[in-house]
């Protein structure tokens, strides 16, 4: 749909004029033989032991499947379903009819049962030699020199396997030392056949596969599709982890940028198992679907470890997918449906991750994931690594992603690329008298973890655009912030409540406003009102002092979760600031302190912060060590808030080794609500107080608050 502006007349004296919504784009299903098997099931047209044999009837191309369930393509991952069918509480008569399809080849009862393949061979060459003796039907593999017994890439002994093999053994011997690093070995893929057998030591296993050759391993026929990619099977479970091995597609190795990303996507899924492999979406049709951090951390393993393939093969996720969809950031859904898709392109929250924590972060969820197995429990879980109801809705205003906004994923890759996302809402705002009516913005529901995103046009004439929120429901649930594009550059306007106004809105051409919902659970709604009036803001009242003076923030505790893992905090921070003519606070803080986490298999780590710097405005993610910036935001309800960033140095080693390690910088933070009206903080002091008036970023307020310590004014 394109993005048309509705010119809006003033509302009359007194009445309310309601600007029209925009559907969200419906993206269209992939039509799979999975999806309408899928769908069969839903609509109750089969149960679900007949589905589970529709199912491998798609995944190997059985003539068997009905037709009204043979799609154009069948997709060639599906990846619980060997998992639902040796889990699930399943009929005898249901099993029996399912024991074909797991059982061994080898034996007599498989619907394959071929006679016995020719036993593997090793196939070893030294560059200008012979390619050495290929035997049709054998297979064939290569090791890694530089990772010796870490991993073995097969193939059958056709077309240009040494080649192949090649290629994919030069791709993992780049990949394997970054990607370990971060998330720690692979459990071995310990095969349970002879050493001639297709496995034959503890490396993982990466089968190069043609279209209609298989290989058989745990007792099923695995194959590619014609014209898929690659995907990965568990292999040797253990409970909550489990090894992998994988399957590529011979064919696709000709880009060779897309081939490495593959294998890095589906590396990465083994890494994952070894921290947990139980996680599975909410059921769909009566089977669990994929997980979506799952996906969408491995296409950030794409992004991060094959830079190369990210125009390719990452960055349409995001313009095509995520920028036009408001579904929950964690939606997931059957094969080839729009919430499928949108698991991938949910890559860019563990890209913000990055951007806020370093890759540790996703280190760090992953090892928090370990023994989490159902949907709810790993939201938790994801919140105590990066907190929603603080960083949600700076994730929501990057999503933005209009060229000149920053923070931006552009800080991360300059060749990130900018798009304009579905807008809810696409309005010229007349320049109103002070007794018309508001225009009223209606949402009828945004998703948990979801945000929706308003253009606003200001017509000449316009001194001031106020913005009431007090119509929205479940406020506790709700983020509001304004991107103002005033006198030619951006400004972030972060958390609005109440009324708000956007002053000197002369200078000011557009503004988005964006409505996110960090609740991981509720739907919300509620209404918007705005007044685009010829009036100047209010003078604000005249400061009786400058902010400024020394304060301590300390940040001393100890959490532990469900799961027993236990946090310790014991940092501290001295700040001593002044706020610029320009509206920017300025001055020197310090911090010194350690953090350590003491996991539930008794393992711990340790790291020491410590810096010292100043503040200043421009500040992002990869500041150099030094830098600070301290921001106040309204969050309404008798409160301020504020946030210190700094960039410190960052020390983590094992507990009983801190020597160990090696310094990085990283971005610590805290945000805090400062109480007003005079309320006394519980467990801070209330010996002194500093009081804050004007307009920050083009807002104009006046709050009065106790903070952590005693504030005085600078000489």
């Amino acid at each position: 749909m394109a993005n048309l502006a509705v010119a809006c007349s003033a509302p009359a004296s007194g009445a309310e004029h309601v600007l029209p919504a925009r559907a969200v784009p419906n993206l269209p299903s992939e039509d799979t033989s999975q999806t309408r098997i899928a769908a069969a099931l839903a609509a109750n047209r089969i149960d679900y032991p007949t589905s589970l044999r529709y199912r491998f009837d798609a995944l190997f191309g059985s003539d068997d499947l009905p037709s009204d369930y043979r799609a154009a393509h069948a997709s060639a991952d599906d990846p619980t379903l060997f998992r639902e069918t040796t889990d699930s509480p399943l009929r005898e008569s249901d099993t029996d009819a399912l024991i074909p399809f797991i059982t061994r080849p080898s034996d007599p009862g498989s619907i394959f049962a071929p006679p016995p393949a020719p036993a593997a061979r090793h196939l070893s060459w030294a560059p200008g030699s012979a390619a050495g003796t290929c035997v049709p039907g054998s297979w064939l593999y290569e090791d890694s020199t530089e990772h010796a017994g870490a991993y073995r890439v097969w193939a059958a002994c056709t077309g240009d396997y040494a080649t192949d093999m090649a290629t994919v053994v030069g791709f993992m011997d780049q990949l394997y030392g970054p990607m370990t690093s971060l998330m720690g070995a692979p459990l071995p893929d310990v095969d349970p056949g002879a050493a001639d057998a297709p496995g034959g030591n503890d490396g993982i296993d990466i089968y190069l596969l043609s279209d209609g050759e298989y290989v058989d391993r745990d007792g099923h026929r695995h194959r590619i599709s014609p014209g898929a990619v690659a995907t990965t099977f568990d292999a040797n479970i253990h409970d909550t982890t489990s090894s992998g091995y994988i399957l590529v597609g011979r064919g696709r190795l000709g880009g060779t940028d897309a081939a490495k990303a593959d294998i890095a996507h589906e590396f990465f899924h083994v890494l994952q198992d070894a921290h947990d492999a139980s996680l599975r979406g909410p059921s769909v049709g009566g089977h669990p679907t994929p997980d979506w951090f799952t996906e969408a951390s491995a296409v950030w393993a794409e992004f991060q470890f094959v830079p190369e393939a990210r125009a390719g093969e990452v960055y349409g996720r995001f313009t095509k997918v995520f920028s036009k969809s408001d579904l929950s950031l964690f939606a997931s859904g059957a094969l080839g449906t729009p919430a499928s898709r949108h698991m991938y392109a949910s890559f860019v929250w563990p890209l913000f991750m990055e951007q806020q924590r370093g890759a540790l972060g996703i280190q760090t969820a992953w090892r928090s994931l370990e023994g989490v197995t159902d949907p709810a429990a790993e939201l938790r879980v994801l919140n105590g690594v990066l907190g929603f109801s603080t960083y949600y809705h700076e994730f929501a205003a990057e999503a933005l992603d209009i060229a000149g906004i920053a923070p931006s994923f552009q800080q991360v890759d300059r060749n990130f690329p900018t798009t304009m996302p579905h807008l809810m809402v696409d309005a010229t705002l007349p320049a109103q008298d002070p007794e018309d009516g508001p225009y009223v913005l209606e949402e009828r529901g945004l998703n948990p973890l979801a945000a929706h995103y308003e253009r606003l046009r200001l017509s000449p004439g316009t001194r001031q655009l106020q913005i009431g929120l007090d119509g929205l429901h479940d406020p506790q649930d709700w983020d509001v912030d304004a991107v103002v594009h005033r006198g030619g550059a951006w400004q972030n306007v972060r958390l609005l409540a109440g009324a708000a106004s956007i002053c000197d809105a002369q200078r000011v051409d557009r503004v988005y406003l964006v409505l996110a919902n960090h609740s991981v659970a509720a739907t919300v709604k509620g209404r918007v009102t705005l007044r685009a009036t010829t009036l100047d803001c209010h003078k604000a009242a005249s400061r009786t002092r400058m902010p400024g003076g020394s304060f301590t923030e300390t940040q001393k505790g100890t959490t532990t979760d469900a799961y027993g893992t236990t946090e310790t905090d014991d940092v501290t921070a001295e700040v001593h600031l002044t706020l610029s003519d320009a509206g920017h606070f300025e001055g020197n803080w310090s911090l010194s302190g350690t953090w350590r986490y003491d996991d539930q298999s008794g393992g711990c780590r340790l790291a020491v912060l410590s810096g010292s710097g100043t503040f200043v405005p421009d500040f992002s993610s990869d500041s150099p060590l030094g830098a600070g910036r301290l921001t106040l935001f309204l969050p309404g309800d008798g409160k301020v808030g504020f946030r210190l960033e700094l960039m410190v140095l960052y020390h983590p080693a094992p507990c009983d080794n801190p020597e160990t390690g090696a310094d990085q910088a990283f971005k610590h933070d805290y945000s805090d609500l400062l109480e007003v009206e005079g309320s006394p903080i519980r467990g801070r002091p209330t010996d002194c107080d500093m009081t804050w008036s004007g307009q920050h970023l083009g807002i104009s307020f006046e709050s009065h608050g106790e903070v952590d310590g005693c504030v005085k004014p600078l000489p």
